[in-house]
């Protein structure tokens, strides 16, 4: 049992379940439907936006204009900054048109960036975020995935009924975790209750994201892991030059050189995502093709 209603029936609430279904249905045409990829996180600070902002432009790379990257960190949405773009309208103009929301109108209400990506940015008045509720966010994900090859959702840390529809309507839930001791402990806590929620671990990703320097006694990939008791699929090591991107609003997966490991990790996660939904049915999940091979070996040093 995925659902339940309670009596009385409200007409919000049925909506939002039959979204959910409908965004869980079999596709009649492969092509019509696209794949929804999660960024999340137990805590802010680790990286989880600057992952989602480059991979969402490697996406766009290679399929322009067929990438959305929706930002759904309400109260606190930067990828419109780290993308050096100035929203005029945001993920709310898209709740209050919820009614007459289709293909058109929401190509309308995103941004372009130079990389082909389109942005549904978060609300710059962080109060208006409280307008985007479970029901709104399915109808504009469901629309999303109708319009775009490839949908790319950050998230708010928080596991509230935004987030746990974004997580029941996603495809793939990409989990970011620091390689610090804090987050380690809160990302375990997490996992558990992600599949509890009916988050399944075949549709889990687990991220180390080291975005700070190392320093002696640095947690490495294999010390992470055997704390989770779970594979590490990506590892993405400490490069300065992305915390100069994120001041210049350049994401760095656009010009990184081809040594340097954060652009080819990225690059890597990029392109898993790319064969995954070319290849793989609907059902069946993401099969990361880079970390396990190099999560035992490649440290944040």
């Amino acid at each position: 049992m995925r659902d339940f209603l309670r009596r009385p029936l409200s007409a919000p609430e049925l909506r939002a379940v039959l979204d959910r279904l409908l965004a869980r249905a079999p596709a009649s045409a492969p092509a019509a439907q696209g794949r929804v990829a999660a960024f999340l996180s137990n805590k802010g600070g680790v990286g989880k936006s600057t992952l989602s902002v480059n991979v969402a432009c490697g996406l766009a790379l290679r399929h322009p204009d067929d990438v959305l990257l929706i930002d759904a960190s309400l109260q606190i949405g930067a990828c419109a900054m780290l993308l050096d773009l100035k929203p005029t309208t945001s993920i709310v103009d898209a709740v209050r048109e919820r009614d007459r929301l289709d293909k058109t109108l929401l190509r309308h209400l995103t941004l372009r960036h130079g990389t082909g990506l389109r942005l549904l940015a978060a609300p710059t008045d962080a109060l208006e975020g409280a307008e985007v509720d479970d029901e709104a966010i399915s109808r504009i994900i469901n629309m999303a995935r109708r319009s775009f090859k490839y949908v790319v959702v950050d998230t708010f840390p928080m596991l509230d009924s935004v987030l746990m529809t974004i997580l029941d309507v996603a495809d793939v839930a990409l989990v970011v975790v620091q390689g610090l001791a804090p987050g380690v402990a809160g990302i375990a806590r997490l996992l558990p209750v992600l599949e509890g929620l009916g988050l399944s671990a075949s549709r889990q990703r687990l991220v180390l994201n080291y975005n700070y320097k190392p320093f002696l006694g640095n947690l490495q990939p294999a010390d992470i892991a055997n704390r989770l008791q779970r594979t590490i699929d990506y590892v993405v090591p400490y490069e300065r030059r992305v915390l100069a991107s994120m001041n210049t609003g350049v994401p760095h997966v656009v010009h990184a050189r081809r040594w340097e490991r954060f652009g080819r990790t990225v690059n890597q996660l990029v392109q898993d995502l790319d064969v995954w939904a070319v290849d793989t049915p609907r059902d069946l999940p993401l099969q990361p093709s880079m970390a396990r091979r190099q999560a035992a070996d490649q440290g944040g040093t």
